[in-house]
């Protein structure tokens, strides 16, 4: 077989090594034969995927100055460069993730090193016009929620794909100047969201109509977003932003599903442990503590609502941080006299956890263990606390 040329004369041309390793993994799965081009070939066994030389020749043979024209399949069956070309892209479908978009709606798509693949490509007809797009202009990547909602996510996916091939790439873009209040507004967002329902995070109305409660949606979702990807608030202020994005998704979701966390006034005592553990899952502290008092309230023998009540009180961004935390540790303290199940203790495990006293949590945690053998929360927090002191003593 001729030597292939090294792969890093062309490794600007050529995608990331999983797409090709995931072609060549499913390409071999039931093909032999050779792809062979101008000044090299690569050898196909069936059931074998292609190392060292021939793994090389076939980056080569796909990346290299003029494919695919110029490239030719010698397997049975397929011969033909479009074929290739299909094949390739349904590696990088498989071997894409979206996460390399997460936090980048403000960066830019720019044509990629192998941009001559995208006309060679089964593309859906909306991705074709963003590929058209960039080609002849520079498109920032938050400019595809223009296109339609039904179609959205699989454009996105085709997306993720290209950057992978080296077709398409994204170029950060410069951020607009930040106001030194915007770190505040964050925290008082926060705040807010934290202590309200689904709806009223976003200013609605169950009885409002589909495109309003859309409208809304996309306003509040898309206002913080711009935050996310401002690097003048990196840290703090893009953990904020990432949080109140996450609960706004977490309420659009439940408004679109018919199962919105309503205000906690309307949760009936009888299901305010359910309906404030649901709130913690959404990070809606103020409301969850109104849920939990309800049910502690109701059934002030069931120690669990003060010990669960404890922790949102923690969490509640809308109290200052000294005051809640002493009110918690002082609650879950007085409750883990009495609670034999050991959710009082988790939570003190918790809130020293979360202050950074590993030692403290993993000490509380074993008196946790000692008390409820079974209890699920306090053995996994247990194991990852150990794992971190372990860490810190290497």
């Amino acid at each position: 077989m001729p030597r292939a040329r090294p792969i890093c004369q062309h490794a600007d041309r050529a995608p990331v090594p999983a797409v090709l390793e995931t072609f060549a993994r499913f390409w071999a799965e039931e093909r032999t034969g050779f792809l062979r081009w101008r000044g090299g070939e690569a050898r196909l066994v069936q059931g074998e995927p292609p190392t060292g030389e021939d793994l090389q020749a076939l980056v080569h043979g796909l990346y290299q100055d003029d494919p695919p024209e110029h490239l030719e399949a010698h397997v049975p069956l397929e011969k033909t460069a479009g074929f290739l070309a299909n094949e390739l892209w349904f590696a990088a479908r498989k071997a894409a993730s979206r996460r390399v978009l997460k936090g980048r709606s403000r960066d830019c798509l720019v044509p990629g090193p192998a941009g001559q693949w995208g006309g060679k490509l089964p593309l859906r007809y909306a991705t074709k016009k963003v590929v058209e797009r960039v080609m002849r202009e520079e498109m920032q990547l938050r400019a595809t929620m223009e296109i339609p909602r039904e179609v959205r996510r699989e454009v996105l996916d085709e997306i993720c794909a290209l950057l992978l091939m080296g077709v398409l790439r994204l170029q950060g873009a410069v951020a607009p100047a930040v106001d030194s209040g915007d770190l505040g507004r964050l925290r008082d967002a926060w705040a807010r969201v934290q202590s309200s329902d689904d709806w009223s995070v976003f200013e609605l109305r169950p009885s409002d109509d589909e495109a309003v409660i859309e409208s809304a949606i996309a306003r509040q979702i898309g206002h913080f977003q711009a935050f996310d990807v401002d690097p003048r608030l990196a840290g703090d202020g893009q953990d904020l932003a990432r949080r109140i994005i996450k609960r706004l998704e977490f309420a659009a979701e439940g408004i679109r599903g018919g199962s919105a966390l309503g205000p906690a006034d309307d949760v009936s005592a009888e299901d305010g442990y359910a309906a404030g553990m649901r709130r913690l899952k959404a990070e809606v502290y103020g409301e969850a503590v109104k849920c939990f008092a309800k049910a502690n309230k109701r059934f002030p023998g069931q120690p669990r609502n003060a010990a669960w009540m404890a922790y949102a009180i923690y969490k509640d961004a809308s109290r200052p941080e000294a005051d809640r935390k002493m009110q918690a540790v002082q609650l879950a303290e007085k409750i883990s006299r009495v609670d034999r199940k050991g959710d009082a203790l988790y939570v003190l495990a918790r809130i020293a956890y979360d202050g950074g006293d590993h030692l403290d949590a993993w000490t509380i945690l074993g008196r946790l263990i000692s008390l409820n053998p079974k209890h699920r929360r306090g053995r996994r927090l247990h194991d990852h606390v150990s794992s971190v002191l372990g860490g810190e003593s290497d």
